[in-house]
């Protein structure tokens, strides 16, 4: 099993690091984990009792937007991607490999997620 998942489920863990960099999930409170790329918060996960708020905060940079896309991989969430065009990030669904849904990422963006 994918282990944010099962830090996700743990309410009693404090911390897990995700990759390199500074990419790591934190539990400050038993309300909500925060995911964290390079000292910079970037989403804020509420659990719920089936599923999961995913609060995407808008990305600043392309390095930003790859980890976002491994997090929704994480979390089984395959279809969705973030990337970074000219100056800002744009979310997509997508289906064989090509993108069929799109929207800019000016404000945070909520997502609904079973975990």
């Amino acid at each position: 099993m994918n282990k944010l998942i099962e830090f996700l489920r743990d309410s009693e863990a404090k911390g897990l690091i995700l990759g390199n960099n500074g990419f790591r999930a934190e539990r400050p409170t038993s309300t909500f984990v925060g995911i964290w790329y390079e000292g910079k918060a970037i989403c804020k996960i509420t659990p719920d009792f089936i599923q999961h708020t995913l609060e995407v905060l808008p990305p600043e940079s392309a390095d930003e937007c790859d980890r976002l896309t491994d997090l929704f991989a994480m979390l089984g969430m395959t279809q969705l991607r973030v990337k970074w065009f000219g100056k800002r990030a744009y979310i997509q669904r997508v289906r064989n490999s090509q993108p069929v849904a799109e929207y800019a990422l000016r404000e945070p963006y909520t997502l609904k997620v079973t975990i």
